[in-house]
């Protein structure tokens, strides 16, 4: 920005007047230098880029894709998963069944009381099934 020069009119304009046209043109240059001064500066594209790049770019969001793409496979063979779990293992199917699939939050403890079983194993045999699942799951993914 370049310095402020004092503005003359000559004669023909009234003193009052000029000093009044100065005084509003050095409050807008004062303006001006403290506008610059707080101002963002305004960068392209690419500059921002080189230090904020696209997600989408990035090693780590392909990574993510991969195991959202995977997660979505799996929920999608889950109904097999199950039913190979349920020809194989009849207790552990309806455990899991009972367990994760209900209406209602059921504890492991009603299961325990229902099943007639301890606490202990009511959570060996879910955690059983979860493994068999996890194997069908390796099964299938290696197709």
């Amino acid at each position: 920005m370049e310095k402020f020069f004092y503005k003359h009119f000559g004669d023909d304009v009234p003193l009052a007047i000029e000093k009044e046209y100065n005084r509003l043109l050095i409050q807008e240059y004062n303006q001006d230098l403290r506008e610059q001064k707080n101002r963002v500066q305004t960068i392209n594209f690419d500059e921002v880029t080189e230090f904020f790049p696209d997600p989408a770019t990035l090693p780590t969001f392909e990574y993510e894709q991969e195991l959202e793409r995977l997660h979505r496979r799996r929920l999608d063979f889950l109904p097999k998963a199950l039913e190979l779990l349920h020809q194989e293992h009849l207790d552990l199917y309806n455990l899991v069944i009972e367990y994760f699939f209900s209406d209602g939050k059921v504890s492991l403890t009603a299961l325990a009381e229902v099943h007639e079983m301890s606490l202990d194993k009511i959570r060996y045999r879910i955690k059983l099934a979860k493994k068999k699942l996890k194997e069908y799951y390796d099964l299938h993914e290696m197709k």
